[in-house]
């Protein structure tokens, strides 16, 4: 059956979700809306905005969300 392997996919999707705060998600993913494209650069900018959240973090929601890092994007944004 082809719903099978789309259901698993959805479960362990949910599950790495899980794994995250989820205004650590909200917060990384605005900061990369804004312009802010790399891992360690939103990382800055959100421990600059009193934000405790580490770059190892942010590196996983990177690769979970599958965004594309851009070291030419906006600096700390600070």
């Amino acid at each position: 059956m082809e719903q099978e392997p789309h259901r698993a996919e959805l479960d362990k999707a949910a599950a790495l979700d899980a794994l995250f705060n989820p205004y650590d998600i909200v917060d990384a993913l605005s900061a990369y809306i804004k312009g802010i494209k790399t891992p360690e650069q939103v990382g800055a900018h959100l421990r600059h905005m009193r934000h405790s959240i580490s770059n190892s973090v942010v590196a996983a929601i990177f690769e979970r969300y599958e965004l594309e890092h851009d070291a030419g994007g906006k600096k700390n944004g600070v």
